[in-house]
């Protein structure tokens, strides 16, 4: 052996190595690399004595990797181990002062010899002593040292490899997987990991055979096994996924190629994916039952990539985007959502998007052309253990409850029956013109309007009519003012119009004169062709007032003084109209204070016979003593209780104390008389007054025929039947009916023969001033004519003089009543002897 290794290395002196590999394939490493050293010495021998020979084998560490001849001597236990520090330090000294390739002399003849080597491999240092001959020495080094430090850093090459294929032999035996090469012939030639034990198999029971012969003979005919390897050995990859024994494998098999890609078999790995496909099917599973619910809710589902294009969209979310769920993928997100804040401004899709938050954001979605939608849009982060990976965008249809909203808005600030603004929402809507006017220096203008006898149609025609008739005097409005003007329902049959910047006098007057006629035409309502007229009052900004309540106050007070001045017309506000509303307001706030604190009182005036000065009768005057203002006239005050409705309890109480006063008087033992007591048009027409009557007769026991009920020409006007069935209802009692200032009425007098009447009472206004003034004379002069000729009595109110009572009673009338006979006194000091010494 040594001779053919040196045989070789004189042939191979150039450098070459690669005798080495077939000395590797006979050997193992240690072997090989001592018989290649075996080999180098028995060459040197020829030219120096063999224990003068060393080699060391050491790498760019400075490691020893194999030593022989002095070197294993000396150092028997740096094999592979670290060197000793002296000859570390001798051959870093010697290394660092040598050049590659260079031959050193030293002292007894020593030489070292270092060849070149390329960089990462080994260094083979050379050492002789006492060489027979220098020349034929260092000859000899620099012929054997480059082809023996190249067959050194082979065979270390090869140890390292072999190495390396151990350790990847574990690593491939620890695979949960089969993995398996086989020749062209399709016989396995390699087999190893987990795979194989897991089955009961080893690498050498299957090397050799075919891998269709390990399967079971079930599976045989049937598994794709035979044509997977027929595709890998034409060059091809394929793979597939199978049950087999209960567990899931997955196969690949893919074509072994050599250095020059030639195919020499194939390569197989099986792995057991049991578990995960389990766990693929669950996740399927859970992905159709999610994807499931998401196409069963009625919320819209986007997700959105980073890139802002969809990834995915359930049913509801395509159905509110009016659009087919196929095309929503992958469209850029603000091309499926179109969004505004609300309909009346556009805005770029793009800004929309990016308006988006966590937070629910209402949004008008718009799609096809009439179909727009509100949604509630929720923008949130699609979060993973990468970070964020896009967006989810839930959409809820909230059109119902916009439209819901909207209505209940609507009915919150219009009324129902016109559709016109309500107060709330005229007061809102006069702050807004009053700031906008303040701010420019404009004028504006409240007109209050009530319709006039409204009641009638209601009582006579029902509600419906009533209704109808409203809404056709809204629509009249609305069609006469401008359309930034405002048509407010204020309450029953009231309307109250906001005009801004009304123009010019003249032209506000000829705009409510326009309303005023145009309310006056005919309407044609449930069959009925009805004729209505209405009182306007008008107040302005900044003339009349210059807050909303004071304007709407001032325009309702104008507007009662067009109906005192005879209806159909309209009256602009003055401040005197203010101080006679504070009026009312205070007497009518003081009287209901009286009437709960019994601070009215009952006075009596007498009425006498002219001719024998007997006491006949008296007639009961409510007093009111105010603790501050004092006496008050009832001229003053009883219209403010027809007004507020404070009448009715006023006039009951009344007759109670008349009647309770008569009782008294009787218990004193007085002469009868009967008392006199006014009643109210407004009393008159309620129908409680009939059995407050009895009910105050029957209480204090007073004969029917003593009481007497004064009522006013006005009772007569309207509904004639109904007055006259009143009428008769008390005179059924026994109670006696006066008409009260006869003369100063607009009833006519045929109505006299219809009415059940006991007197007339001549207005003070005619009897005042008579005899002189000779036009008062002809009137009472026809009224006592008249009484005479009907078969009624005759009552003269407001004698003050001698000549006026006895032109009275020269006239045929023999009963009055006036300061001539005496002033109206409290109970306790009315004189029942009849009269006084005139």
């Amino acid at each position: 052996m040594g001779d053919d290794l040196h045989a070789a290395i004189v042939r191979h002196a150039s450098g070459e190595a690669d005798w080495v590999n077939a000395l590797w394939k006979a050997f193992s490493a240690e072997r090989c690399l001592d018989t290649l050293l075996r080999g180098l010495l028995a060459g040197i021998r020829q030219s120096c004595d063999a224990r003068a020979v060393s080699i060391l084998l050491v790498d760019r560490e400075l490691r020893s990797v194999i030593a022989r001849g002095h070197f294993a001597r000396e150092y028997r236990r740096v094999r592979v181990s670290t060197l000793t520090v002296p000859l570390k330090k001798v051959l870093l000294a010697r290394l660092q002062g040598l050049r590659p390739g260079s031959v050193l002399q030293r002292l007894d003849r020593e030489y070292w010899y270092l060849p070149e080597a390329p960089p990462g491999q080994l260094h083979c240092l050379l050492r002789l002593q006492r060489p027979r001959s220098m020349h034929s020495s260092e000859q000899l080094l620099r012929v054997l040292a480059a082809p023996a430090a190249a067959a050194l850093e082979r065979a270390h090459e090869i140890r390292r490899n072999e190495a390396a294929h151990r350790q990847l032999s574990r690593v491939l035996e620890q695979l949960p997987a089969t993995i398996w090469t086989t020749d062209t012939r399709m016989r396995i030639t390699t087999a190893s990991g987990r795979g194989l034990t897991a089955q009961g198999l080893n690498a050498e029971q299957v090397i050799g055979q075919r891998p269709t012969d390990l399967l079971p003979l079930s599976q045989a005919d049937t598994d794709p096994l035979p044509r997977m390897l027929e595709h890998a050995l034409r060059g091809q990859s394929v793979s597939n996924e199978g049950w087999r024994g209960g567990r899931r494998y997955q196969r690949n098999v893919e074509p072994l190629r050599d250095d020059t890609g030639r195919i020499i078999g194939c390569l197989g790995v099986s792995v057991d994916i049991t578990e995960q496909h389990n766990t693929r099917q669950a996740l399927a599973g859970e992905r159709r039952w999610a994807e499931r619910i998401l196409a069963s809710i009625s919320e819209g589902v986007i997700s959105v990539d980073r890139s802002g294009r969809v990834r995915y969209a359930n049913p509801a979310a395509a159905r509110l985007c009016g659009l087919p769920l196929d095309s929503m993928q992958q469209q850029p997100i603000h091309e499926v959502l179109q969004l505004r804040r609300d309909a009346g401004r556009p805005e770029a899709a793009e800004q929309a998007w990016e308006t988006l938050s966590e937070r629910p954001a209402r949004r008008l979605l718009c799609t096809a052309p009439g179909q727009d939608r509100w949604v509630d849009v929720q923008r949130e982060p699609l979060r993973s253990g990468q970070g964020i990976e896009g967006d989810v965008v839930l959409l809820r249809d909230i059109t119902l409850q916009q439209a819901l909203a909207r209505q209940l808005a609507f009915e919150a600030t219009h009324d129902p029956l016109t559709g016109a603004p309500n107060r709330s929402l005229l007061a809102d809507r006069l702050e807004q013109a009053l700031a906008g006017a303040r701010r420019n220096g404009k004028r504006l203008a409240v007109c209050f309007l009530d319709l006039d006898r409204f009641k009638q149609v209601n009582d006579t025609l029902g509600h419906e009519t009533g209704d109808e008739l409203l809404r056709q005097v809204a629509e009249r409005l609305k069609q006469v003012v401008r359309r930034n003007d405002t048509v407010s329902r204020y309450g029953g049959d009231e309307f109250v119009l906001l005009l801004e910047d009304p123009g010019s006098a003249e032209q506000l007057a000829d705009l409510a004169q326009e309303l005023i006629t145009r309310i006056a035409a005919p309407y044609q309502a449930n069959g009925h062709q009805l004729h209505i007229t209405t009182s306007m009052g008008i107040s302005l900004y900044p003339d009349d007032a210059e807050q909303a309540r004071e304007l709407v106050k001032h325009a309702d007070i104008a507007m009662y003084h067009a109906k005192e001045q005879g209806r159909n017309g309209f009256v602009y506000f003055t401040a005197d109209m203010n101080r006679r509303a504070r009026e009312h307001l205070f007497l009518e706030t003081a009287l209901r204070e009286a009437m709960e604190q019994g601070r009215l009182s009952l006075h009596y005036q007498p009425r006498l016979h002219l001719r024998s000065r007997r006491l006949l009768a008296a007639e009961a005057l409510l007093r009111w003593v105010h603790p501050r203002r004092g006496a008050i006239s009832p001229a003053r005050f009883i219209p403010v209780a027809e007004d507020s409705g404070l009448i009715l309890s006023l006039g009951e109480q009344v007759l109670h104390h008349a009647c309770a006063q008569m009782r008294a008087w009787a218990d004193a033992g007085k002469p009868p008389i009967r008392v006199a007591v006014n009643v109210s048009p407004v009393q008159f027409r309620h129908e409680s007054l009939l059995e407050q009557v009895r009910g105050a007769l029957r209480e204090f026991r007073v004969p029917a025929g003593r009481l007497e009920l004064e009522v006013t020409e006005g009772v007569f006007m309207g509904d004639t039947a109904g007055a006259n069935d009143r009428l008769r209802e008390l005179k059924a009692l026994g109670v006696r009916l006066a008409v009260d200032d006869f003369g100063t009425g607009y009833s006519s007098l045929s109505y006299l023969k219809r009415f059940p009447v006991d007197a007339l009472k001549i207005d003070k206004t005619f009897i005042r001033q008579i005899p002189g003034n000779k036009e008062d004379a002809a009137i009472a002069r026809a009224i006592i004519r008249l009484g005479a000729s009907l078969g009624m009595e005759v009552v003269a109110e407001g004698v003050e003089t001698a000549a006026a009572a006895r032109w009275l009673r020269s006239r045929g009338c023999y009963e009055a009543q006036g300061y001539y006979f005496g002033y109206p006194v409290p109970a306790a000091e009315f004189h029942h002897g009849g009269a006084d010494a005139r």
